[in-house]
């Protein structure tokens, strides 16, 4: 497995990991955003949603990227709460 902290992104941080899958040793990549720096993928706290990557990877780093470039669109799309409320 590998796991990655990255941010903050808009005052939000991704924890992501990635992880092997089926027999053909390929890897898929999860992700979640935090409200707050994690320490890990697995103690993360304040977590605003949890993402996967749209397909498995030829390699871990492959599936990491995948899955905190899911994060990164999800954070970029996010409207923050003001913003919803003058609207």
């Amino acid at each position: 497995m590998l796991e990655r902290i990255t941010g903050p992104y808009r005052g939000l941080y991704i924890a992501a990991y990635a992880c092997p899958v089926g027999e053909a040793g390929q890897f898929h990549g999860f992700a979640k955003v935090c409200g707050a720096q994690p320490l890990s993928y697995w103690e993360a706290t304040q977590v605003v949603r949890k993402l996967s990557a749209p397909a498995w990877s030829a390699t871990a780093d492959e599936a990491l990227a995948a899955a905190e470039e899911v994060a990164q669109m999800a954070i970029a799309n996010r409207v923050p709460a003001k913003a919803a409320e003058t609207a």
